[in-house]
């Protein structure tokens, strides 16, 4: 079975019968072997695709940090690549909103979002400043 958004913004079957089913899809709707790949593309700015199986089923508890790195937009700072973790590390900024996309490295999230006015290689792998010195 596959999924395709509705016009209320909701991933649902393309099949017959009740909900999630939702008959057939139009022509001209793109299906999706799977809801996490509808809610990614199409639902995401509401809802935490994240907290959903593959079949559209709520999960129990959200998912674990993924230890991941993100950008964070502040309205009163420079923006920075942070850590979707807890604890004591000063780079752990919590969970990551559902639209955030995450990184492996500390340098994949500031290349791809900090070029701009942040020298990447003036960090390690950890996000803690070398003074410009590369190990």
């Amino acid at each position: 079975v596959e999924y395709y958004a509705d016009q209320d913004f909701v991933c649902v079957q393309d099949c017959q019968g009740e909900f999630p089913c939702n008959g057939r899809a139009s022509s001209y709707k793109e299906l999706y072997d799977t809801f996490i790949e509808c809610c990614n593309i199409h639902i995401w700015w509401d809802v935490n695709c994240a907290n959903y199986n593959e079949n559209g089923t709520k999960l129990e508890s959200e998912p674990e940090l993924t230890s991941k790195w993100y950008v964070e937009y502040y309205t009163d700072a420079e923006p920075l690549c942070v850590r979707e973790c807890d604890g004591p590390n000063p780079n752990c900024n919590g969970r990551a909103v559902n639209y955030e996309e995450l990184y492996d490295t500390f340098d994949e999230c500031c290349q791809m979002h900090l070029w701009w006015n942040t020298d990447c290689m003036a960090y390690d792998e950890r996000g803690n400043s070398t003074n410009g010195l590369i190990e």
